[in-house]
Order: C-alpha cells, then sequence, then structure tokens
C-alpha cells in the first residue's frame, strides 16, 4: 500500500515541476560529479577490503566517509548560487 501511495505522489510531483524542468541546464561540473561518484561507490568495496586487511573495520571506514562527506554537502548548501527563496529548502541544518 505505501509502495502503491508513493508511485501516486512521485508522479504528481513529477507532473506538477515539468515546466520547471523542461528548460534546465546540464553542467560539465555535474557530469564530472556523477562520474567521480560512479568511480569511487565502484570501487569502494576494495578500499574497504584493502583497508580491513591493514586493520580498520567497516564503521570506522564509514564514519570515516561521513566526516568528509557532511562537511562538504553542507559547504555545497551555503554557497550555492540559488536565491533566498530557493535556498529555504536547503536549510535543513538549521
Amino acid at each position: 500500500m505505501l509502495f502503491i501511495i508513493s508511485i501516486i505522489w512521485f508522479s504528481l510531483e513529477t507532473n506538477r515541476i515539468k515546466d520547471e524542468i523542461k528548460f534546465k541546464k546540464i553542467k560539465f561540473i555535474g557530469i564530472v560529479f556523477i562520474l567521480l561518484s560512479v568511480l569511487f561507490y565502484g570501487i569502494e568495496p576494495y578500499i574497504i577490503k584493502s583497508a580491513n586487511t591493514l586493520g580498520a573495520n567497516e564503521v570506522a571506514i564509514n564514519f570515516g566517509y561521513s566526516v568528509v562527506a557532511i562537511p562538504f554537502f553542507f559547504f555545497k548548501s551555503k554557497t550555492s548560487g540559488a536565491s533566498k527563496e530557493e535556498n529555504n529548502d536547503k536549510n535543513f541544518f538549521i
């Protein structure tokens, strides 16, 4: 039931914002970030395996990812070029 409700909700939201995303530009830096994300996601198991053989456990590795990722995304949300009205949706830390 929850799955069906989420599909309906997603469809309604997609139709509501269809005009907003019609003329959206694709930036080169966005493509670079997507490719880097896919690359690191693909080699993550090998990094974890090699770190595990060197003495680190998965909890410490994931904590290390969080220590790097959370400040980075906070910085990106604060320095984005969006106006204040658009930036209100991104103020989830405040």
